[in-house]
This record gives structure tokens, C-alpha cells and sequence, in this order.
């Protein structure tokens, strides 16, 4: 196997809700395929605690999808653990703010896990900011940021503020909204970048062509991130237009066992 530059890598960190229970692994699956292709030679960390919903034998599945081209890491970190009262699932994804702690790395991309990756992420290790996302895709609704693609650049101090801010003051969970990604759209509402459509497209909201077999966002560019975050991958089928995307190797197609 190669060797890893980590001066050298734009790291991928796996959303981590989304691989922090067995019923996920098959999507990260084919997370990984598209990745493979579009990104090789870069490394996919996924996030996972200590006491998550994931077998020994998930955790071996998961270490073994590395290749001699693209390695995948599986790491534990915190688990950050703020409870949520409106939507219990929202707790999971706290662990995220821990991308900022991954020093070792100059830059990362935080992916959600029903994603496919089209197109490639290195260049955005150029991008002369700290933190930059996509904005919400949805009719009129442009005004706060989607938190499935995120960049970064891990600074402890930050990691360290964020975790103070969002552990000690209750109205910074905001609970009743999208906790995470919206702790993380007001704190960096003033000082981070926005990327165009293409990095998150949501596959049911922001495509507006499938001419020829190619899939078109607004204003004509192809996408480069593709996120299925209404129905799952393996809830397309084969005769729908978006299935050769949604399903990128075949031995990521069957259904998750609880699905």
C-alpha cells in the first residue's frame, strides 16, 4: 500500500451520524466507490464512539474498504453527546465539531454518508478561508446553510470554543431547529464562505436536468457532490433515472438489514 502524505491530503471525514449505527454502513459503502474514482489517493476518516450501534464485524467491513489507492480510517473520537428533546437523532450528530480537532490534516471535508462524489474535492484546499458550505436548497429558502458538505481547516482553539459554546449554553443547541448545522451556520454566519449548488446537490431539489444522461444543477453546471437526503440510495430503484448514480458499486446495493 502506499504511503499517506497527511501534508499532502485533503482528509474526508464521514458525517457522523449517519455511521454511527449498522444500518449505515452499506451507504458508506458506496460512499467509497464514488470517492475511489473521483478522489483517489485521499484518505476517508469515519467518525465512530465507543458505545455506537456498530458491531465488531461493521467496524472490520469498514477498515476493509481501503485500497491500495484509497484508504478509509476508522477512528473513535468524543462523543459530544448533546441531547436534543424535539428529535432525539439530532444528539448523534454533535460529533461532527470533532473535524475541527484533526490538526494533523491542514484542511477537511465533512460528508454526509447517503452522498456520492462525482467530481474532484482537492482543489478546495486552495480556497483562501477557514470554513466554507452550501446553502439549503429549497423553494425560497436560501437563508441558512446545509450542513451535509462542509470544508474546513481544524484549529483546536476553535474546536475548543465551539464544544464550550455548544455544551454550556442551551440556547446555542439549538433544539427546536437543526442543532449542529445550525450552531454551525451562526457561528461562522459572518466569516465563512459559500460554495455554489454543485458541492451539495440534493438530488430531489436541485436537479434540473437529466438530458443525454447528464445530470444539471441551476444555472447549467453539472454537480459534483450528488446527497440523497430524502430517499436513501437503496430506496432508488432500477427504473429510476437517478439509479446509475445512486448505485456506484454493486456490492453496496442491498438494503440495510433494519430498513
Amino acid at each position: 500500500m502506499q504511503a499517506f502524505d497527511t501534508a499532502k491530503l485533503l482528509a474526508i471525514a464521514a458525517c457522523p451520524m449517519q455511521v454511527r449505527t449498522s444500518r449505515y454502513v452499506q451507504p458508506l459503502k458506496q460512499l467509497v466507490c464514488s470517492l475511489a474514482e473521483s478522489n483517489p489517493g485521499q484518505l476517508l476518516i469515519v467518525m465512530g464512539c465507543k458505545d455506537d450501534d456498530l458491531s465488531e464485524v461493521d467496524k472490520r467491513a469498514i477498515a476493509n474498504l481501503s485500497t491500495k489507492d484509497f484508504k478509509v480510517e476508522y477512528r473513535l473520537v468524543p462523543d459530544i453527546g448533546i441531547q436534543n428533546v424535539f428529535s432525539p437523532r439530532f444528539a448523534l450528530n454533535w460529533i461532527k465539531l470533532n473535524s475541527w480537532n484533526m490538526t494533523e490534516f491542514d484542511s477537511v471535508v465533512n460528508l454526509d454518508t447517503d452522498m456520492v462524489v462525482l467530481g474532484d474535492l482537492t482543489h478546495l484546499r486552495t480556497l483562501p478561508t477557514d470554513f466554507a458550505w452550501v446553502p439549503y436548497q429549497g423553494p425560497k429558502r436560501w437563508w441558512h446553510n446545509k450542513g451535509g458538505f462542509v470544508f474546513l481547516r481544524p484549529c483546536q482553539a476553535v474546536f475548543q470554543h465551539m464544544l464550550r459554546l455548544a455544551t454550556e449554553n442551551e440556547e446555542l443547541q439549538f433544539q427546536d431547529l437543526h442543532a449542529e448545522q445550525t450552531f454551525i451556520d451562526w457561528y461562522f454566519y459572518y466569516t465563512g464562505y459559500r460554495l455554489p449548488i454543485p458541492y451539495n446537490t440534493n438530488v430531489h431539489k436541485a436537479l434540473t436536468s437529466f438530458k443525454g444522461g447528464k445530470l444539471q444543477t441551476p444555472g447549467g453546471a453539472a454537480p459534483i457532490v450528488l446527497h440523497f437526503a430524502n430517499i436513501k440510495p437503496w430506496g432508488i430503484q432500477p427504473e429510476d433515472k437517478l439509479y446509475k448514480w445512486a448505485h456506484r458499486c454493486k456490492e453496496a446495493q442491498a438494503k440495510p438489514v433494519d430498513e
